[in-house]
């Protein structure tokens, strides 16, 4: 491979666009479920009443618990193929998120509060895991821009509610539950995002870029622990964050991200820096013990929770949509990682532990970079040790006409590609006659332009299945797509719908690493 080859990026493949209407939908659905799940983890108390953040309230761990135990669920499903979140899942879904801020809203005596944590941290946990799914949809460059925007839509419902009354409030909660719902019903009907498509493999999770994945949660984790132990270290400063030190490292965080996502060739590889780098300024502020240093040290770490919150829901769809790996088996599992019940429990009670007679947050952020740098150093050493010297800096990116040669898996792996099987068997410890070898390569080749046609194709969808993850629905549809029939005789074939067929064939043709219908049927049938 060439260093041109090796320079280029993982994923250069086209993905369904929006259009204005789904860019719409995108934001504002996006919006409302980031509006909806702050609301819903403040358990509408305080929060709604005088726009404060109260203490977690009783019921936090139960909403947590119920919400963790359903992505463990759903991300199962994805590895296991159990079952798929259909249609009738999500409006479930969304009904229980409505009934949660409606119940809420009528029991004045809290005697419901049990179901409205039980319901609520369901359903949100089914809500957030098809809007992860459907992201992922989508090239990098759509799910900025409608991430953005829906970004600016919760911010208005997260500021704004509380300065209504609680059952306005609640109202909007209920409102921003049904939107969340029906837009992403709009934009995939059949929720065919959501289909199970198995496990990881190996080769698979060589290309995945681990040290983002893991500096960017454990950054975030990290984060929210110190920001929760700073509201107890620093009460004799009469506590508050710099909200200019907020604001800025926040801009500067988002904004870098969404540079080097949108413009580095290199961008799976370098997202985690910004968030990386904000915490590390943060622990730097805090060993000073001044007040305006402790200060500007919460409100960076401040950022820092906010940054993560977000961008936890733009990098790891685009690494998804970049990707051809199983999406649904990670999409439950970072969901499950990101969320932040776990960090904000310990942070407080690491901060009930710490003693008031600590001035600032110098004691602890020597335990933050040694952990930083433990998470590092542990994930590259693990990452080498499993797929070999590729390193967590390398792309691991080979060109279309290689994949196609089906050499990436055995390069990437260090295993034995079934098209390089003869001639490792010519160049390799096997001493046998060339003349032999070659009379029986000759027999072989006889053999094969014996088989039917259909059966070959067939032998190479199956492989291209376990290779790129595809679903049973992308291998029909990819099987009959390769024949060369045309979209409105595979609908009738599967007994779907023509735009259902679209929807696999453009994500057959990210898989794929191809432009159109017809490169596709190229690849397929191209002699190896």
């Amino acid at each position: 491979m060439t260093p041109t080859e090796q320079r280029q990026p993982t994923a250069n493949r086209p993905s369904p666009k929006p259009g204005v209407r789904g860019y719409v939908l995108l934001a504002v659905g996006f919006g409302c479920l980031i509006g909806y799940t702050r609301m819903l983890s403040l358990g509408f108390v305080g929060y709604l009443s005088n726009g404060v953040i109260e203490s977690v309230d009783v019921w936090y761990g139960l909403r947590s618990c119920a919400c963790l135990v359903m992505l463990a669920l759903l991300a199962c499903s994805g590895w296991f193929r159990w079952f798929k979140v259909g249609t009738k899942a999500l409006i479930a879904a969304t009904v229980g998120a409505i009934a949660a801020a409606a119940v809420f809203a009528l029991d004045e005596a809290g005697a419901f509060g049990w179901a409205v944590a039980l319901v609520g941290g369901l359903s949100s946990a089914v809500l957030m895991f098809a809007w992860m799914l459907l992201l992922s949809c989508y090239e990098a460059r759509a799910i900025a821009i409608a991430s953005i925007g829906g970004l600016a839509l919760s911010g208005c419902i997260i500021m704004g509610v509380p300065n209504l009354g609680v059952v306005p409030a609640l109202a909007v909660a209920a409102v921003a539950a049904f939107v969340m719902g029906s837009s992403a019903l709009l934009l995939d009907p059949d929720l065919e995002s959501c289909t199970p498509d198995g496990p990881l493999g190996y080769s698979q999770a060589a290309r995945v870029p681990w040290i983002t994945v893991v500096m960017l949660l454990v950054s975030s984790f990290l984060a929210t622990i110190l920001y929760g132990i700073a509201e107890h270290l620093t009460w004799l400063y009469d506590w508050s964050p710099n909200y200019v030190a907020f604001g800025v490292a926040a801009v500067a965080v988002l904004g870098a991200t969404f540079a080097l996502l949108l413009k580095s060739d290199r961008w799976t590889h370098a997202l985690w820096l910004p968030q990386f780098l904000l915490v590390v300024v943060a622990l730097a502020f805090s060993c000073f013990s001044v007040r305006l240093s402790i200060q500007i040290a919460v409100g960076l770490f401040l950022a820092a929770v906010f940054c993560s919150h977000f961008l936890h829901w733009v990098v790891f769809p685009s690494l998804f949509s970049a990707l051809r790996i199983p999406r649904v088996f990670l999409a439950g599992i970072v969901l499950i990682c990101a969320n932040g019940a776990l960090a904000v429990t310990m942070g407080d009670a690491l901060g009930d532990l710490l003693p008031h007679s600590m001035q600032n947050l110098g004691g602890v952020a020597g335990i933050g970079v040694i952990v930083l740098v433990a998470a590092f150093a542990i994930t590259e050493f693990a990452y080498r040790s499993a797929f070999g010297p590729i390193g967590l800096f390398s792309q691991p990116a080979v060109s279309p006409a290689r994949r196609a040669e089906g050499l990436e898996d055995a390069q990437i792996a260090g295993t034995e590609s079934p098209l390089t099987v003869g001639a490792d068997r010519v160049q390799g410890d096997n001493q046998e006659d060339p003349a032999s070898v070659q009379e029986s390569d000759l027999s072989d080749q006889a053999a094969v332009q014996e088989v039917d046609p259909l059966v070959i194709l067939q032998s190479r969808i199956d492989n291209y299945t376990v290779k790129y993850g595809l679903t049973p629905r992308e291998v029909e549809v990819a099987f009959l797509t390769a024949q060369g029939f045309s979209c409105g005789y595979i609908a009738e074939k599967l007994v779907v719908s023509e735009s259902t067929v679209r929807f696999h064939q453009k994500n057959l043709y990210r898989k794929f690493d191809v432009h159109s219908r017809n490169e596709f049927i190229e690849f397929v049938r191209s002699e190896s």
